[in-house]
């Protein structure tokens, strides 16, 4: 389709049998300039690609990196999700646990990584993603630290 228009190409993508993602990356690879999205992947039925995941899975191709995915995240975890479980619509895909496949982390981890967040001030979801660039097996509390002192306050 790419070579035979001249405009953009949009794909906009269900996630009825979730594929949403895998689908949005096969037709960036094969040219798509816009991935329509939404956040948590609110639309009718089961939804579309989550722009979260959208922006997440776009940074390991060196796309979106001037998107704040961080505040993006703790939008959706901390505004977003509690503003959506009145009209019984929950998050399939929660920010921590898309952070932990983003950075390849086991998720056993967390309870550390959220202690020393909270203690030193720092974004949780940027310390774990920061963490993992380094060591993502067994990060020890000596290395989470020395990463949380060199991130910005929250």
């Amino acid at each position: 389709m790419k070579a035979a228009v001249q405009i953009p190409v949009a794909f906009h993508c269900h996630n009825n049998l979730y594929l949403s993602a895998g689908n949005a990356i096969a037709a960036y690879e094969n040219g798509a300039d816009v991935l329509d999205c939404g956040l948590m992947g609110m639309a009718r039925s089961a939804g579309n690609l989550p722009t979260e995941a959208c922006a997440a899975l776009m940074r390991r191709y060196g796309e979106m990196q001037d998107i704040d995915l961080y505040g993006l995240l703790s939008f959706v975890e901390k505004r977003l999700m509690p503003a959506m479980e009145p009209f019984g619509y929950h998050n399939p895909v929660a920010p921590i646990d898309l952070v932990f496949g983003l950075c390849g982390c086991h998720s056993s981890f967390l309870k550390r990584y959220q202690a020393i967040a909270e203690e030193t001030g720092v974004n949780l979801f940027r310390l774990i993603v920061e963490t993992s660039a380094i060591d993502r097996r067994s990060p020890s509390d000596e290395l989470i630290r020395s990463v949380a002192a060199k991130l910005p306050k929250a």
